[in-house]
């Protein structure tokens, strides 16, 4: 049952993204406003009703009502959606010049629709683990392999709806299969919910006294800022993927699925018997500088990833079982580059369920905490990587930033426990990072601003990029909230001495290239309509077509 509760959660996830993309549009604020809503409801969720689990004395039948009454409010959704977006359009219409009050509606339109139904998914691990507690032993590490499992199922449900629901079933569809899914989940776990006479009542004077208090604030310290790092990656994943296999709804699955199957499976190894007796303090210290590393060196060989990925799609056909094949490889891709530093990150918070769990018997309080604060974490990360860190670094210093970041929280676990070898290792590994910042920045703006996902190459030449900096100069760069933004020129001998602007990789406007394109496109219809006083020009591009319109209105 948790497994299909995860991917129901990710389908809504997937489809309530593109229903409010479809409101609000895609700018990097508003994909930051949402998932931070739809994460601060999960947060509250868990601390609500975490804090509650362990006195109930039924917790398998409460969650069996929580999961039909999301399933209730998701089939009821797109009449809900059709009311926020009249209220948008009209309440938004006259604050259109207005863009903090207009970002403000937007978020609260976003809590009116998402906060109910993220509140109630927020209190599903702690109910299952309130419930563990009562039946098993060792119920901490059962509770990190329900996370496991429920991150796993996660993973099924962003692929199914990323590649096969909404295309077949329209979001209508999907939704409301997806909320029947939710009711018979429910009807399970009610009905397999024994009576609370067998079930033991829960123990409040067991609690041990290995300072609870001080270990639960240290880790929810830890997860808070691992959270925060994870999301703030996967929020820059989004956009870096994006550039390089093509902006799609099948892109976003795929960074889903690489993150939540990482963190699945990282979840699953801390879970494993044979890690149980792994030392806490230095396991985490191990898992951080390995993610930290892991980044780094991403983020300085782009490139190489990037010409092991046009190696690749090369041999693929332009056909239907190609396009398969395609998705396949930017998965398979996906999880080894982004997949991976998932599970190292997210090994951390099913790590100190356990250690926690040794500690204190009020499971499901304590596991809602620590979701809390891994939760709050995502949401400040996300906030900060949307709004702060990606539109003032760019893409390239942020990913670098937040490795560092992990670097900081490993040496402050080694600082905090004395543990010598580890500072050094934290020392070396904050370096290669430091290093990464002075080198290899124009490789990246090449890299990214190439389109990629536009080549079509049969034979691949490893020395086009190495060729591209030669010749081109990018005279502007910046990683911009609705799009990577770059204007380049060639230099006459390599390239042609053409000055170019570039948006996510595509050419959209030249000063030779397509230049009679972009003219035509302003001369054509007033060919047709020579007496308009009245033009509408959807989109300014370079304002060659703009200049066009305006110099043949004015030569009358």
């Amino acid at each position: 049952m948790f497994f299909f509760s995860g991917g129901t959660a990710l389908i809504y996830e997937v489809v309530w993204s593109k229903y409010l993309s479809q409101m609000f549009g895609s700018t990097i604020q508003a994909q930051t406003v949402v998932l931070a809503v739809f994460m601060g409801g999960l947060a509250l969720g868990n601390s609500l009703l975490g804090a509650r689990a362990d006195k109930l004395a039924r917790p398998l039948r409460a969650y069996g009502f929580v999961e039909a009454a999301i399933g209730l409010y998701a089939f009821f959704f797109p009449t809900l959606y059709l009311v926020a977006d009249r209220c948008f359009v009209a309440v938004g219409s006259p604050l259109f010049e207005h863009s903090a009050l207009l970002l403000a509606l937007k978020a609260l339109l976003s809590i009116a629709l998402l906060l109910l139904p993220t509140v109630l998914m927020g209190s599903t691990l702690p109910l299952m683990a309130a419930w563990l507690q009562k039946f098993f032993s060792e119920a901490g590490r059962h509770s990190a392999r329900f996370y496991s499992i429920n991150s796993l199922g996660a993973v099924a449900g962003a692929a199914l709806a990323g590649f096969y629901l909404v295309e077949s079933w329209g979001m209508v569809a999907a939704l409301q299969l997806t909320a029947l899914a939710n009711l018979l989940i429910g009807a399970g776990a009610i009905l397999s919910s024994p009576p609370s006479s067998q079930e033991k009542a829960p123990d409040q004077t067991s609690v041990k006294s290995m300072e609870p208090t001080s270990l639960l604030k240290w880790g929810g310290l830890m997860v808070a800022v691992s959270g925060g790092v994870s999301m703030g990656l996967e929020v820059l994943a989004s956009r870096s993927i994006s550039l390089i296999f093509g902006s799609s709804l099948q892109s976003f699955a795929i960074v889903l699925v690489a993150f939540i199957i990482g963190i699945g499976l990282g979840s699953g190894i801390v879970a494993s018997e044979r890690t149980r007796r792994w030392p806490g303090e230095k396991s985490l210290i191990c898992l951080l500088l390995a993610a930290t590393t892991w980044i780094a060196l991403l983020v300085w060989r782009i490139d190489l990833w990037v010409d092991v990925y046009r190696l690749l799609q090369a041999g693929l056909a332009r056909s239907s079982v190609g396009y398969v094949y395609h998705e396949l490889l930017a998965a398979a891709l996906s999880m080894i580059v982004l997949g991976l530093p998932a599970a190292l990150i997210g090994s951390v918070l099913p790590l100190m369920i356990r250690v926690v769990s040794e500690t204190d018997s009020r499971l499901g309080a304590q596991v809602g905490r620590l979701l809390t604060w891994n939760t709050l974490g995502g949401v400040v990360g996300v906030l900060i990587t949307g709004f702060v860190l990606m539109p003032r670094l760019g893409l390239r210093s942020s990913f670098l930033l937040l490795a560092l970041v992990l670097c900081a929280l490993a040496a402050s676990i080694a600082g905090r426990h004395r543990i010598g070898k580890s500072l050094g290792a934290c020392g070396a590994t904050a370096s290669l990072v430091a290093l990464c910042f002075a080198v290899g920045g124009e490789g990246w703006r090449h890299v990214m601003s190439s389109g990629v996902f536009r080549a079509r190459e049969t034979e691949v030449d490893t020395a086009v990029m190495r060729h591209r900096k030669e010749h081109i100069k990018i005279l502007f760069y910046e990683d911009a909230p609705d799009a990577t933004v770059t204007v380049e020129k060639g230099d006459g001998i390599g390239a042609p001495a053409d000055l170019g602007l570039r948006i996510n990789g595509k050419a959209d406007a030249s000063t030779r290239g397509d230049l009679c394109t972009q003219f035509l496109i302003g001369h054509l219809p007033l060919l047709a309509r020579p007496d308009s006083q009245e033009v509408f020009l959807l989109g300014l591009g370079s304002g060659i077509t703009g200049a066009a319109v305006v110099g043949r209105i004015a030569s009358r």
